[in-house]
């Protein structure tokens, strides 16, 4: 069992989002009835590729036929999803993905460092409101960059084992041998034994104790 990366000086650090609420929203082109209906909860519809809008709720660019909406607040994800239903909207479909879909928050500096050793340095989004979907290992993530030093990346909830493990593999990898220690923890009670089995597919259960906690409103 792995623990999340801690807060460390000088080396980011990583939690799971818990209280984010996340939609697909599938369209078949962007007419106007989708671009008013994600303009009534103040987003503007992610035009170019890679494009991230809002602050909070947020609306962004996944494929040229899906955008991914996400927010901390039930309620706004309820009215987002009400505007995209078949009986009002025949060109697009919004689906709660809430509960298919695992966040983590990548925070501090040197965050594309550690993402260089996760991901293909040519698909993270450095600038603040940029996104991108890419390959992890051998898996899909989304990465949405909030903030210089606030990034969350996205995969799919059943393989969040897996997915905890190469993150603390890659934080070791990147920042072992750094000033301070390097935040990671090992639960095995061989010090010199492998921080995580990788080629074992995890059951989806939480390995980590350390989350980040939506505020409510």
């Amino acid at each position: 069992m792995v623990k999340l990366p801690l807060p460390s000086e000088g080396i980011p650090a990583c939690s799971e989002v818990i209280g984010l609420h996340i939609a697909s929203l599938c369209h078949l082109h962007v007419d106007a009835s989708v671009a008013q209906g994600v303009a009534a909860l103040g987003l503007a519809w992610p035009i170019a590729p890679g494009q991230l809008s809002g602050d909070g709720p947020y609306l962004a660019w996944r494929s040229p036929r899906e955008c991914l909406f996400l927010s901390v607040d039930r309620e706004t994800l309820s009215a987002f999803l009400k505007l995209f239903v078949p009986d009002l909207n025949e060109t697009a479909l919004a689906v709660d993905l809430s509960d298919a879909i695992v966040a983590y928050e990548l925070t501090g500096p040197n965050i594309d460092l550690w993402l260089s050793h996760l991901v293909d340095t040519l698909s993270i989004p450095r600038e603040v409101g940029q996104a991108s979907c890419t390959r992890m290992a051998d898996i899909r993530v989304t990465l949405l960059r909030l903030h210089p030093e606030r990034l969350w990346l996205l995969a799919d909830k059943p393989i969040k084992r897996y997915v905890e493990n190469w993150l603390a593999y890659s934080h070791e990898g990147a920042f072992q041998g750094a000033s301070g220690s390097t935040s990671l923890h090992r639960s095995h009670s061989d010090p010199g034994a492998p921080l995580a089995d990788l080629d074992d597919l995890p059951s989806g259960s939480s390995s980590s104790s350390h989350h980040w906690q939506a505020p409510s409103r």
